[in-house]
């Protein structure tokens, strides 16, 4: 993927929302499809942390990746917070952060209010049991050929290079190797240092939490929906022909007319993809035998 993105980069200012959407068409092959769907408006959560009942305000996160296995039905859900990052990288990866926006990403504390019924509550914590529910995204220009590259990491694996700070607005850093966190699910990636390494595991099915309560499958269909029935307006150009809402829509016999639990209002980012874990499993499989 590397390759290909940096070959035919867009010709206009680039920023998180152009690079995740420039990205986004490249992720479609015969096996795996990709849309990506663009906010128009901006709408923020309210969350309490470590127990005070103090309210804090911020974004659930910058973009929503849904993503559905054709292999075994289901859906996983990963909430991102986008980071463009114009520098070339320090040895332990310096970049800028808001601490409440990753205290809410790393602690995955329940949604306290939410205007217009746009949220589960828990949805940054409906499975204790995988930590890819969030994470951060990060372009950045690699050290080689200064091509832009992409980090993905879980917020438990970043930390504030300053603790003593009162600043909200911090420089966060990896964490060594020895003190990070590391994931015994078999099928969860939670770090990924480059582009390549993040389309595999995203069309291998290994990123994000699985969803299996009801509550979260009525959510992501409000969002399909919603997007499917405003396909004609929300999708450029480019994507008219994409059959990635039409084949979530149809393999979960959803209808546009269906009735709605949540009110998606196009507040963040989305990003479905559609793929098939089994196919990139053997593939992964036959390569491995090959030596």
């Amino acid at each position: 993927m590397k390759k290909l993105f940096n070959s035919h980069l867009p010709n206009r200012k680039l920023n998180e929302v152009v690079l995740f959407d420039h990205m986004t068409k490249l992720f479609t092959n015969k096996k795996t499809t990709a849309i990506f769907i663009k906010r128009a408006h901006q709408t923020y959560v309210k969350f309490s942390l470590n127990g005070s009942l103090k309210k804090i305000r911020r974004e659930i996160g910058d973009l929503i990746f849904l993503v559905f296995d054709k292999t075994t039905k289901t859906f996983k859900i990963c909430i991102l917070q986008d980071k463009y990052r114009k520098q070339r990288p320090s040895y332990d990866f310096h970049f800028n952060a808001e601490y409440n926006q990753w205290k809410l990403l790393k602690d995955r504390p329940d949604i306290i209010s939410c205007k217009l019924n746009e949220y589960p509550k828990h949805i940054l914590n409906f499975r204790k049991d995988y930590k890819s529910i969030t994470a951060y995204g990060i372009f950045y220009h690699d050290m080689i050929d200064h091509d832009i590259e992409f980090l993905y990491i879980i917020p438990d694996n970043i930390e504030s290079v300053n603790l003593t700070t009162k600043s909200l607005n911090r420089s966060f850093k990896l964490k060594s190797r020895s003190t990070r966190y590391y994931s015994s699910n078999p099928d969860e990636e939670i770090l990924a240092y480059n582009m390549d390494e993040f389309e595999k595991y995203m069309k291998a099915f290994k990123i994000g939490a699985p969803v299996c309560c009801p509550t979260l499958i009525n959510w992501i269909k409000s969002v399909a929906v919603t997007c499917y029935k405003n396909r004609n307006k929300i999708i450029g150009d480019y994507a008219k022909d994409n059959t990635t809402l039409f084949d979530i829509m149809r393999i979960n016999q959803w209808d546009e007319n269906d009735t709605l639990e949540y009110n998606f209002n196009f507040d963040i980012n989305v990003i479905f993809l559609c793929t098939d874990s089994e196919y990139y499993r053997n593939l992964e499989n036959e390569s491995n035998n090959d030596f």
